[in-house]
C-alpha cells in the first residue's frame, strides 16, 4: 500500500512525491474545469473534481508551482454535480462545465469575477446579477469553428480538439450549438468522405482543409457554410457546395477562405463564393444585420441583444450626451441601435471587411446617424472623443493596450461602457482607467454569454470624475 499523507490540518509541510497518493478536498475550478485544491500549503489541480469534493488522488506530475494529480478515489461527492449531457464530453475540448449543474457554474464564474476585480483591479464595486442567466444552456451558440484533419490512415475527423492536445475527437454533433448548425455536421462530414473514398484516399484535396465554419442567424434561420484552406480547392468543392445549397433551404450562401500561413490565425485574407451568397442576415435588436465569413459577431444573440438594451438606457438617463463613439464596432451591432435611438454614433474598427459589412448594415436599415472609420483604433479615436461623448469599448480578450488607455484619460469622455469577455483584463484595464481618481466604476454587470465552459462576458460601466 502506498503512504498516504496526513489529513489536510496537519500544520507540517510535506512535499509532494510523484506517484503517492494523498487525500484532497476541492476548493474551486481553474479556467480549464479542473478542480484546484490546496493541502499544507501546495496547490494540486484535478480533472473531474469540483468544489465541496473529497478525493484520493495520484500525484502524476509537477507544473511550476502547480501539482497534477489524478482521481483514485471519490470520497465525498458534490451534489452540484450531474452527468455530462454530451456524450463527447469526457474527451472534448470544447466545453469545460457540463459536469457542473448550471446554477453552480454561474457561482464559480461570479467568485472568479470578484476575485479578480478586487486582487488585479483593486476595486471595491458592485457587480449586478440582472443579466447574469442565461435562458438555453444548450443549442445556443450561433457559429462553430470545428477543426478538420485526414488521419495517416486516409480517414477523416472532423471535430473539436481533446483537451490539452492536438488531436481532434471526431464528432457528429454538438450539443452547444444551434440544433440547426449542428445536426448539419454529420451530413458535411459523409460528403467530405464520400469525396475522400471517390479519389481512392489518395487525393491531397482533402487534406488541404482546415476548418468547417457555420454560422446562423438566430432570429432569421439564415445559414453560411464556410471551408477554411490551406490553398485554392475551389473546383474540387463546387459541385459538394452546389448540392449543400440544393438540399439545405436554409443554406444560403457556401464560401471557400484561403488561409495559406501555417500559424494560428483561423481566417485568411481571400474569401471566394463557392454557392450562393456570402453573407447572411440576422435579426438583431429590431434590425437587419448582415453578417460575413470571417466577421465578429458574439456568439449568443439573445444575451447580447440584452446588453445593447441595457447600453441604450444607460447612455439615454444623461440627456448631455449627444455624441457616442464606439470602439471595435465590427459590423454596427452597437453603433447601429444606439443611432436608431437618437444618438449620433462614430464607429470605428480596423477590419475592413466588417466595415463595409457595417455600411452596409446602416444603408439596409436606414440609419443615417451614424458613420464608421477604417483604421488603427489608437490611431483615429484621438479625433472623434471628447469631454462630451459616451465611449462604447468592446476590444478582443487581450484588452486595452496603454496608450488607448493613456489617449482615454486624456480626452476624458463623459461616460465609458467597457464589455469584456475576459475579466482579468478588464480588471487591469479598469485599474489604469480609475487610477488619479478620473473615472469611477458605477456598476459591472455578468452575462453569461458561454453556459458550460468556465468563460464569462462582464460590462463595466464608468462616469467621469472631475470635470
Amino acid at each position: 500500500m502506498k503512504k498516504q499523507f496526513k489529513t489536510t490540518t496537519n500544520k507540517q509541510l510535506i512535499f509532494p512525491n510523484i506517484g503517492e497518493n494523498i487525500q484532497i478536498r476541492c476548493l474551486d475550478i481553474d479556467k480549464t474545469g479542473f478542480g484546484i485544491s490546496n493541502f499544507n500549503g501546495f496547490v494540486f489541480i484535478t480533472p473531474d473534481l469540483i468544489p465541496g469534493e473529497t478525493a484520493t488522488v495520484k500525484i502524476e506530475y509537477r507544473k511550476g508551482s502547480q501539482w497534477f494529480t489524478s482521481i483514485v478515489e471519490r470520497i465525498v461527492k458534490s451534489k452540484n454535480r450531474q452527468k455530462a449531457p454530451c456524450s463527447y464530453y469526457r474527451f472534448c475540448g470544447s466545453c469545460s462545465t457540463q459536469h457542473i449543474v448550471y446554477q453552480e457554474q454561474i457561482r464559480l464564474k461570479i467568485k472568479h469575477l470578484e476575485d479578480v476585480i478586487y486582487r488585479i483591479g483593486k476595486l471595491d464595486v458592485t457587480i449586478n446579477l440582472e443579466l447574469v442567466n442565461a435562458e438555453e444552456i444548450v443549442s445556443y451558440r450561433n457559429r462553430a469553428i470545428i477543426p478538420f484533419r485526414k488521419q495517416k490512415n486516409g480517414e477523416l475527423s472532423l471535430g473539436y480538439y481533446k483537451r490539452k492536445t492536438h488531436s481532434i475527437i471526431n464528432i457528429d454533433e454538438c450539443l452547444v450549438l444551434d440544433e440547426r448548425i449542428s445536426k448539419l455536421i454529420k451530413p458535411i462530414k459523409l460528403d467530405l468522405e464520400s469525396y475522400n473514398h471517390q479519389t481512392n484516399y489518395i487525393s491531397d484535396d482533402i487534406k488541404k482543409i482546415r476548418q468547417l465554419v457555420m454560422r446562423i442567424g438566430t432570429g432569421t434561420g439564415e445559414i453560411l457554410i464556410s471551408i477554411v484552406s490551406y490553398k485554392d480547392i475551389k473546383e474540387e468543392l463546387l459541385i459538394m457546395a452546389k448540392n449543400w445549397l440544393n438540399r439545405w433551404p436554409d443554406v444560403k450562401g457556401i464560401t471557400l477562405n484561403i488561409q495559406p500561413e501555417d500559424n494560428n490565425l483561423i481566417f485568411g485574407k481571400e474569401t471566394i463564393v463557392l454557392a450562393g451568397r456570402d453573407y447572411i442576415e440576422e435579426s438583431f435588436c429590431g434590425l437587419t444585420i448582415r453578417l460575413a465569413t470571417t466577421n465578429f459577431f458574439q456568439i449568443y444573440s439573445k444575451q447580447a441583444e440584452k446588453v445593447v438594451s441595457l447600453l441604450i438606457k444607460w447612455f439615454s438617463k444623461d440627456k448631455t450626451i449627444k455624441s457616442i463613439v464606439d470602439a471595435y464596432c465590427g459590423v454596427g451591432t452597437i453603433s447601429l441601435p444606439l443611432a436608431q435611438n437618437g444618438f449620433r454614433v462614430t464607429g470605428i474598427e480596423i477590419n475592413k471587411e466588417s466595415i463595409g459589412l457595417a455600411l452596409i448594415n446602416a444603408l439596409i436599415n436606414n440609419i443615417s446617424l451614424v458613420n464608421f472609420k477604417t483604421g488603427n483604433i489608437n490611431s483615429l479615436i484621438s479625433n472623434y472623443i471628447d469631454q462630451t461623448k459616451g465611449l462604447v469599448l468592446d476590444p478582443p480578450r487581450k484588452g486595452l493596450d496603454c496608450k488607448l488607455i493613456e489617449i482615454i484619460k486624456n480626452k476624458l469622455p463623459k461616460k465609458i461602457a467597457y464589455l469584456s469577455c475576459n475579466p482579468a483584463t478588464l480588471a487591469r484595464d479598469l485599474k489604469l482607467i480609475t487610477n488619479k481618481n478620473s473615472y469611477k466604476v458605477e456598476v459591472i454587470y455578468a452575462i453569461d454569454f458561454f453556459p458550460q465552459t468556465t468563460h464569462l462576458e462582464c460590462l463595466a460601466l464608468l462616469n467621469r470624475i472631475n470635470s
